[in-house]
């Protein structure tokens, strides 16, 4: 089956290019879209097996015409690995291959307001997207937003998770609790997050795990682009994520000179616990490719990193050096990283070399191309 979706995919290329050919105005393309997609991931272990990954997928959207407001979107994931080296779990979890429906709900939207309920994309500072692999994160509940001018709001309820960070089986919506690998029940997570031109506020309360508070500002000053972020969590319920007691704090500061930007991060735990995890990528300026302030997993946790980017379109590229340390933890990595657009094919590539003082040290070399139609 999953091997029948990849090559539905793969041809779907050509059969859309014929339809703009031949159908003209045909509606129907103005609602349907895809993107393939070929990626290898290696992780190079010093005193380890290595683990790497080559694969072929891709996705398939379809959007129906809104009626009196109303519309409803799917869409379809498969991936398949090539057969040319052995399972990675980043790429594919606990399977070589497979085919999901990766989103599915129905919409209501006016010119404020918004209303989605199913399964859909999903970005916040600690439940997010994330793609950096070969299929993102995605989520299930309901959402509504509205949106007045340089004002935001966005409520609802996260009950299900799926993706490369939500555990072994990826293709399945899992509820938060399996996705922490945790036997107790959590019904989901209400979310709040509002924006104001330059600030944004979320909460959240993830039942039976914690309670979460995020606020962010950026501004302007002498040229200076500067950002500061606080992030409060405390367990709640059953603690089945943990003991939390964060209170994480960071400021990045950026200076942009023609095409290139320099950039310094700072992050800082200052109660109880480690900093909260996220159910993705999470918010903090410091993270990395591989490293993030919550991975350290202690209590007196820092990290800062120094970057300079590089982006004149269609090229990005730049290198970022960071330390993350606490007592009896001290690692550090660089990643170098380039993005490139060829009309419609887009390559991602990253190398990031992780050095820890008290564990393994490895490389991660990854790379993925991406063809939209």
């Amino acid at each position: 089956m999953r091997i029948a979706v990849v090559i539905i995919l793969s041809t779907g290329l050509l059969f859309a290019q014929s339809l703009r050919q031949n159908l003209g105005q045909y509606e129907l393309l103005d609602h349907v879209q895809g993107e393939i997609r070929a990626g290898y991931i290696l992780h190079n272990m010093q005193r380890s097996a290595d683990s790497r990954a080559f694969g072929l997928g891709g996705h398939i959207h379809f959007d129906t015409k809104a009626y009196k407001g109303v519309s409803a979107h799917a869409s379809f994931y498969a991936l398949h690995s090539l057969g040319l080296a052995h399972s990675d779990a980043d790429f594919y979890g606990s399977s070589n291959g497979y085919a999901f429906v990766s989103e599915a709900n129905i919409a209501y939207n006016t010119d404020v307001f918004g209303l989605k309920l199913g399964r859909f994309l999903f970005d916040s500072p600690h439940m997010d997207s994330d793609d950096i692999r070969m299929v993102p994160n995605f989520f299930s509940g309901v959402l509504a937003t509205m949106s007045k001018e340089a004002l935001q709001l966005q409520a609802g309820f996260i009950n299900r998770m799926a993706g490369w960070e939500s555990g072994q089986e990826i293709q399945t919506f899992k509820t938060l609790n399996k996705v922490l690998e945790a036997p107790q029940k959590s019904s989901g997570a209400f979310v709040l997050g509002v924006s104001y031109k330059d600030m944004r506020f979320w909460a959240y309360h993830m039942d039976e795990i914690a309670n979460v508070g995020y606020l962010e500002g950026s501004w302007e000053i002498g040229g200076f682009a500067l950002h500061l972020q606080a992030d409060r969590a405390k367990s709640c319920g059953k603690e089945i994520g943990g003991k939390i007691d964060s209170l994480s704090v960071g400021g990045l500061l950026e200076r942009s000179i023609g095409s290139l930007t320099l950039s310094i991060g700072y992050n800082q735990e200052l109660k109880d616990s480690a900093s909260m995890f996220s159910f993705g990528g999470g918010p903090f300026f410091t993270s990395m490719e591989e490293m993030t302030l919550d991975a350290i997993g202690k209590n007196d946790a820092k990290a800062y990193t120094f970057g300079l980017g590089y982006e004149d379109e269609p090229l990005s590229a730049g290198i970022m050096y960071g330390r993350f340390f606490a007592d009896s933890f001290d690692t550090k990595e660089m990643d170098l990283y380039i993005t490139h657009q060829f009309g419609k094919v887009a390559i991602d590539g990253v190398i990031a070399f992780i050095n820890s003082r008290y564990g393994e040290d490895f490389t991660i070399f990854r790379v993925i191309a991406r063809y939209g139609f």
